[in-house]
């Protein structure tokens, strides 16, 4: 049988367990909170920021096959980069997709500058 004082002791650990527990509880609902709000308002982690301006993402994104690094349009004999505002600016039935400079060369398109 405990004690007064063990049992005393006993209830103050397990309280201390139980404030703890609801402390992780708060800070992973405010963590899953904030994540849905940054997401709703657009924001990005500078990780996804990263991959979504390098040239290959963007050519996927864009609807381009794996291996795509550059997007000139049916309208004109220019090709661009895929991450260039040029390259996002042309309309989805228009692209081309390109696998190197060379190959957009090859059927006369010119490099934008």
């Amino acid at each position: 049988m405990l004690s007064e004082i063990e049992r005393r002791e006993t209830l103050e650990k397990f309280g201390i367990f139980i404030i703890v527990l609801i402390a992780f509880g708060l800070m992973f609902a405010i963590y899953g909170f904030l994540g849905e709000w940054r997401t709703e308002q657009g924001i990005v982690s500078n990780d996804e920021e990263v991959m979504i301006t390098s040239g290959t993402m963007v050519c996927l994104e864009l609807g381009c096959p794996i291996g795509t690094d550059f997007i000139g349009s049916k309208n004109s004999n220019l090709f661009h980069d895929c991450a260039s505002s040029y390259a996002r600016a042309i309309k989805e039935e228009n692209r081309i997709c390109f696998s190197s400079a060379s190959e957009a060369v090859a059927q006369g398109y010119t490099k934008a500058k």
